[in-house]
């Protein structure tokens, strides 16, 4: 079948009719279909919206464009392309507390009353006029906030990886940034560069942090954003308002600045890697925990004495390190100790599940007292495909293999492509929507548990990347890698 065909009316159909589509695709990876599915939440020339369902329909997010574009960047270059100029549009221009922009700054969210001449409908536009009285102008026709820390060095990897694949000229492409004028996207990174170097070079860690600056802005500003994803082991959230050096921030700024070296003159491009260099050094010394093998979440500052503390908790975050080249360029036995760490953390007990890698490790799921958004009982398909890469990238491609099957498994069976996916304690996913309200909320507060958003764009672009990945005959498997393979034997389904 054409895949027009398959997917047209998505959204009306039954869960038995997606599962079945879906289910198909996994078996056959026909290579027209995995490439429409993006087409779902296609926003015309603007790239993508963030997904199909109630809260991010009609709302097109930095990160999540991002990310979506690193998927697809070989298979999806026009796409790709007006994902890079539609967010160098939206790049902030001037000083703006309320929505926290900030010249250079890549934002985090964008609404407007229509797209491409068509109101939105009433749904979103009644969220967008809710957030404005948060972090704009109320009756505005559009929403435009800042509040993310990782988008910016997120992009400059980006683009810097188009430029590989196809080429500078996308350097030289102009468009009409929000105050009007004319600019090149080099132009665009350079204002990307500046504004990560000037945060990296503020903080007296010499890292990467965030602090919102509207008191009404996003406690944390990155991609675990909700107000309970950084606890410490007692319980207690981190100090948000002294500013948190989230331990992935670290890599993206580090490959950030490393990758726009290769643009620069030799003095500028020295400089960056001098940061860049100086940023590794601080992370490994920082935010390594040795009695662990394994990276602290993240720092932040004691409420009373501003003393730096290290976010103890276990979570996912730093698994993300391994899709970096933060940890490779490094003396090879540190290289090697820091790597081994993660991965034999990551791929243990204590995350993984049927479905994926839990957000926060099964050791702390008493805390915060009710399944979270990022918490134990959460798997994200996204983040799970990010560690993936990662874990392939490090030279383990059967558990990477692993995880790829975790992903579309659960999508599968799911019959959506939700942002998440609960677990239990054994490791087992609860793919029925409604019969995972109800197993958790016996459990817990009902009105804690965060119903899944289908349709998640990014949850799309790791599937069919996964879908269409080239099948590599793997000719050596190390003994501590299936070591590791065989405690997925113990959560399998």
């Amino acid at each position: 079948m054409k895949a027009m065909n398959v997917l047209t009316g998505w959204d009306t159909k039954t869960k038995q009719e997606r599962q079945a589509i879906l289910a198909k695709l996994v078996e056959e990876k026909d290579a027209s279909v995995a490439q429409s599915c993006i087409d779902l939440v296609r926003a015309g020339d603007s790239g993508i919206y963030a997904s199909m369902g109630p809260n991010f329909q009609y709302a097109i997010f930095g990160r999540d464009s991002i990310e979506v574009a690193a998927h697809l960047l070989e298979t999806h270059k026009a796409l790709v392309r007006n994902i890079i100029v539609t967010l160098a549009e939206l790049q902030g221009v001037k000083n703006d507390i309320n929505s926290e922009e900030e010249p250079g700054k890549i934002h985090h969210e964008y609404r407007s009353h229509s797209f491409d001449g068509e109101p939105v409908p009433a749904t979103s536009l009644a969220s967008m006029h809710h957030l404005q009285r948060w972090w704009g102008v109320v009756g505005a026709k559009e929403l435009v906030y800042y509040g993310s820390c990782d988008a910016t060095p997120m992009y400059v990897t980006l683009v810097c990886n188009y430029a590989k694949v196809y080429g500078d000229s996308i350097l030289k492409e102009t468009f009409i940034a929000r105050d009007g004028r004319s600019k090149t996207i080099l132009e665009c990174l350079q204002d990307a560069t500046l504004w990560l170097t000037t945060k990296i070079q503020n903080s007296p860690w010499q890292l990467l942090e965030y602090k919102r600056i509207n008191p009404n802005g996003l406690h944390n500003q990155v991609w675990k954003d909700s107000d309970t994803s950084y606890l410490h082991l007692d319980g207690s959230a981190a100090n948000s308002e002294g500013g948190i050096a989230s331990v992935e921030l670290q890599a993206y700024a580090y490959d950030a600045l490393r990758l726009i070296a290769e643009h620069e003159i030799p003095a500028v491009a020295r400089q960056h890697r001098r940061i860049a260099r100086q940023l590794q050094k601080a992370t490994v010394k920082l935010l390594w925990m040795p009695s662990e093998q394994y990276f602290a979440q993240g720092l932040d500052r004691d409420t009373t004495s501003g003393d730096t503390r290290q976010i103890k908790t276990l979570t996912s975050n730093v698994g993300l390190l391994l899709n970096s080249r933060i940890l490779n360029n490094l003396p090879s036995l540190k290289s090697k100790m820091y790597i081994r760490g993660i991965v034999r953390t990551i791929c243990g007990l204590e995350f993984i599940t049927s479905a994926g890698i839990r957000c926060r490790a099964l050791r702390h799921k008493g805390m915060p007292g009710y399944v979270d958004y990022h918490g134990t009982c959460a798997v994200w398909p996204k983040d799970t495909f990010e560690i993936a890469e990662g874990l392939r990238k490090q030279g383990y491609a059967q558990l990477a293999g692993r995880l790829d099957t975790s992903i579309l498994t659960s999508i599968a069976t799911a019959g959506d492509f939700y942002e998440l996916f609960y677990v239990d304690d054994a490791g087992k996913a609860w793919l029925d929507q409604s019969d995972s309200v109800q197993h958790f909320t016996q459990q817990y507060p009902a009105y804690h548990l965060c119903i899944p958003e289908p349709g998640q764009a990014w949850s799309i672009s790791a599937f069919s990347h996964i879908v269409l990945k080239p099948k590599v005959t793997i000719k050596k498997v190390t003994r501590f890698e299936k070591h590791l393979l065989n405690r997925f034997s113990l959560i399998d389904p």
